[in-house]
């Protein structure tokens, strides 16, 4: 269950960079850099779930290895960053240095994935 809960927060997560990258229109590369960091800084993050999380945490050492526990609370911190660095956002006048820090973070997420999938 914990991994369908990340999964679900994962795919939202890759809506939300599809949907901004779906709204440039320009191709000039660094128009469309800022196109899309404005729609970064004026797009709604979707909210992220937790309940399988917090609900498991008192058992989580009897259902997952230590590693796991680590990568999966890494996990929920990025997204809990991404959330802060989202709220620190000045709406289409975030500047380049937001938007550059909020994409390494969205592409960061997104490549490494859920950590309960891994082969």
């Amino acid at each position: 269950m914990l991994s369908i809960e990340l999964e679900e927060n994962l795919i939202a997560l890759r809506a939300f960079s599809s949907s901004a990258q779906d709204h440039v229109t320009l191709t000039a590369p660094h128009i469309a850099k800022l196109q899309r960091g404005d729609q970064f800084a004026t797009a709604a993050l979707p909210p992220w779930k937790r309940d399988i999380w917090t609900g498991l945490l008192a058992s989580l050492p009897l259902a997952l290895q230590e590693d796991d526990i680590r990568a999966v609370h890494q996990c929920y911190f990025e997204l809990d960053e991404l959330t802060k660095l989202k709220a620190s956002s000045r709406g289409v006048s975030s500047g380049h240095e937001w938007f550059e820090a909020f994409d390494v973070k969205v592409h960061s997420l997104l490549q490494r994935g859920n950590p309960l999938r891994r082969s």
